[in-house]
């Protein structure tokens, strides 16, 4: 690999029965790839992305124990060939950024260890096989970037250990299926810039997705519910702090009055105490002194009152 090799791969390649490995990525390859490379029987891997490589991929196939196949980063074109299901052992599959056109075999879906399928920034098209859903082994699939058109096959759900679904940038339409909310294993979910109509689905696994909607402009979401939520969240939270802080200032007002009425309790009593530590008979002797006193105030009143009418009544001397 990033060797600086360049010019075609040589066609003598593909009658070497005893290959095992063909790793030749990052360099400047071109012209075809030789159509026996595909058919070695002991070759498990063949990594040749990041070139310049051209043509169809082969018609025949039948590498038993192929692994790896990542052709990605080419100038690759035409259809992916039906013989890509003589690969029984195919595992990763990379044939993203290339040239490729029409719809997807579904032979590739009966590919019983099939875990990496990315077909990313190519030129497929048509609906999305139905048969993907009985790709059990899938990890990591990744159509974005294409010309897929119709709905997400329902059977999605049935890839029970998926943990990247991307769909985006595509003309996918259809309500976004609800089987996603069931698939515990997905990670990642990218369906943004497609024509999805209807309500984003919520709870399950959508709790904990990384998922990507935008660019569906018929697509509604629970955004402004969330927001209104929480917003209401948020204003009840601060009443409820407010109602807090005022019970607690109105505790510390009543605990502070009671102990200053109690401190006031106690010196009125012990004021009461000094002054009134009177026995009954003092009481009784200043009643009777106050009611002797009162007795002659009045009797002085009513004489002087008695005074001014007489001197006011006798006859002038004039």
């Amino acid at each position: 690999m990033d060797n600086h090799f360049f010019g075609p791969i040589p066609e003598e390649l593909g009658r070497c029965k005893s290959l095992v490995k063909m790793r030749l990525m990052k360099n400047t390859l071109n012209g075809t790839i030789p159509a026996g490379i595909f058919s070695l029987p002991d070759v498990n891997i063949i990594e040749l992305a990041d070139n310049y490589l051209s043509g169809e991929l082969p018609m025949q196939m039948s590498g038993a124990w192929l692994e790896t196949l990542t052709l990605s980063n080419n100038q690759i074109s035409g259809r992916i060939p039906s013989a890509i299901g003589n690969l029984p052992h195919l595992q990763i599959l990379h044939l993203q950024m290339n040239r490729f056109s029409g719809k997807v075999q579904e032979e590739i879906f009966n590919l019983p260890w099939l875990a990496e399928l990315n077909i990313r920034t190519n030129n497929f098209g048509g609906e999305i096989p139905a048969s993907i859903s009985g790709c059990s082994s899938l990890t990591s699939l990744d159509f974005s970037q294409n010309n897929f058109v119709g709905e997400i096959p329902r059977g999605i759900g049935k890839l029970k250990v998926i943990e990247l679904l991307n769909f985006s940038r595509n003309k996918l339409t259809g309500p976004i299926p609800v089987e996603f909310t069931y698939m515990a294993s997905l990670k990642t979910l990218d369906l943004s810039y497609n024509n999805f109509i209807g309500r984003i689905p919520t709870g399950g696994q959508f709790l904990e997705l990384n998922a990507s909607f935008e660019g569906n402009p018929h697509l509604s979401s629970h955004s402004s519910n969330k927001v209104i939520i929480a917003g209401l969240t948020g204003a009840l939270l601060t009443l409820l702090l407010m109602l807090l802080l005022i019970y607690v200032l109105i505790r510390v007002y009543r605990k502070r009055k009671n102990s200053k009425i109690q401190k006031c309790s106690s010196w009125n009593l012990t004021v009461f105490q000094v002054q009134l530590d009177l026995n009954i008979e003092d009481v009784l002797q200043c009643l009777n002194a106050l009611t002797h006193r009162t007795l002659l105030v009045g009797a002085v009143l009513e004489m002087s009152t008695k005074g001014q009418c007489q001197t006011v009544m006798s006859p002038s001397n004039d």
